[in-house]
């Protein structure tokens, strides 16, 4: 294979072996994804990991060997001026939130090199050389000559995951909306437990009412007319139900937090996480509504964005309106 000579590859223990192939079969799935998709947008791991799986042929790739393979291959040279450990040092994995975790490479600043060109051929052979170094240094202990190859993998470090800038950026303001939404939350649950409890009182009054009047006065017609009056005296102390805007409120509510972290990959694609990235309302209702993973409506997505643009985040996002025109800014 390209990422070591025969008598490299059949020297070391199978473990190994499977390393190697894995980092290649890393390395060619993500050239095909840059292919087809350009370097500008974070990679999903989500979708890449599945073909890494099928390329490999071994077993379902977890995230956890991918961050081994990225540890072996960052740390192993530090030679600056080679375009493989730079290349190398430009792929980061960042947490997006939600348990999305992206590939991001960063913009490239080799003018030797092209943007977004993954080097195979060179990359394999730096994971190879870090790979086998980090593996004599194992077993020249005394302590670890014995050990399996399994326990070598077992204790490779792992490559770091740093929270999305556009992510930690807002997080606070997250944290603040979260509070108000858990405070409405608890205002609701209040108000039906006290409009249950006077539901009852108001059920025990008319059961006490009826105790009292005398057997010879509960006919049929009187007990039907007590009835209809209980009927009539809870209903006109029942409190009235939420109008439509409050409803369509709350469902918003209940959003948020899956739209903020949409904002956040749309800020980061388009934008460097560093400034303001601005969007027409439309279209940014339209990409929400292709990005989440339960169906909105390009209406209920609006309502979203205006909701934490008001109430939960208002630092994070902001509605710009020129005439009939409204836009948004992410900071």
């Amino acid at each position: 294979p390209a990422y070591a000579s025969e008598d490299e590859s059949t020297e070391l223990p199978h473990e190994l072996q499977n390393l190697l192939s894995l980092h290649a079969s890393f390395l060619t799935s993500l050239s095909l994804h840059y292919a087809h998709n350009g370097t500008a947008t974070p990679v999903d791991l989500n979708t890449l990991m599945p073909s890494i799986s099928k390329l490999w042929r071994k077993r379902r790739v977890l995230l956890l060997d991918l961050r081994r393979t990225l540890h072996i291959l960052q740390t192993a040279s530090s030679n600056p001026r080679n375009p493989a450990v730079a290349q190398a040092a430009n792929l980061k994995l960042a947490d997006y939130g939600r348990g999305k975790i992206c590939l991001e490479m960063s913009v490239q600043r080799n003018p030797g090199l092209r943007s977004g060109h993954i080097d195979e051929n060179a990359l394999n052979a730096l994971f190879t050389k870090g790979l086998m170094q980090t593996w004599t240094s194992w077993r020249s202990s005394p302590s670890h000559a014995a050990s399996p190859a399994e326990d070598f993998v077992a204790q490779l470090p792992l490559a770091p995951i740093t929270v999305c800038a556009s992510i930690a950026k807002v997080r606070p303001l997250l944290q603040k909306g979260q509070q108000r939404l858990e405070d409405l939350k608890t205002s609701t649950a209040q108000l039906k437990a006290s409009e249950t409890a006077k539901r009852d009182a108001l059920q025990q009054t008319s059961m006490n009412t009826q105790n009292k009047t005398p057997a010879a006065l509960q006919n049929r017609a009187t007990a039907l007319l007590d009835r209809i009056l209980a009927k009539q005296s809870a209903l006109a102390f029942a409190p009235a139900g939420p109008n439509k805007e409050q409803q369509e409120r709350a469902a918003a509510l209940h959003r948020v937090e899956e739209v903020v972290g949409v904002l956040g990959l749309l800020a980061a694609g388009k934008g460097t996480g560093l400034g303001r990235v601005s969007f027409g309302m439309q279209a940014l209702c339209q990409a929400v509504q292709g990005s989440v993973r339960n169906s909105i409506s390009v209406e209920e997505a609006g309502r979203v964005v205006r909701v934490i643009a008001d109430e939960v985040a208002p630092g994070f996002v902001k509605l710009v309106r020129t005439g009939s025109v409204v836009g948004v800014v992410i900071s």
